[in-house]
């Protein structure tokens, strides 16, 4: 896991786990499918077998085996798997704060408030007031 060795080399460091909506993130999955010839080779080999499904998601989970039934199935599970590994990394104690990308992109301003509270060097000073930020601008 990469985010231990950085835990381990900068302990004090505050961590970002940037996320998107699903259903967006399975549209574009499936849009650079159309283009990406290795990526269309898995959504067409995922329909027959579940083991395309196991391989893909392997560094992050090797007991998920499906089958790729419709376009957006491919996005849907790489976002599942990541938020998986976020909320995991949570329930261990791992320090992570999440961002959501359309929250990001449609008040670029008040995000960037929010992602430099959580960075600031302040310690929990600044992070208990971007918290506060934070709760006002997420559902």
């Amino acid at each position: 896991m990469i985010l231990c060795v950085y835990r381990d080399l900068f302990p004090s460091s505050p961590c970002l786990f940037l996320y998107r909506d699903v259903v967006a993130v399975a549209k574009s999955f499936y849009r650079m499918s159309m283009i990406l010839p290795s990526a269309r080779l898995n959504y067409l080999l995922g329909r027959f077998s579940g083991r395309v499904s196991m391989s893909l998601s392997y560094p992050l989970r090797s007991d998920l085996c499906m089958r790729l039934d419709n376009g957006l199935m491919l996005g849907v599970l790489s976002t599942a798997v990541k938020i998986g590994h976020y909320l995991d990394l949570r329930r261990r104690g791992f320090d992570l704060s999440a961002l959501r990308y359309e929250d990001l992109v449609a008040r670029p301003l008040d995000m960037c408030r929010v992602i430099l509270g959580v960075l600031s060097p302040a310690g929990d000073a600044g992070r208990a007031r971007s918290q506060s930020v934070r709760r006002r601008f997420t559902r």
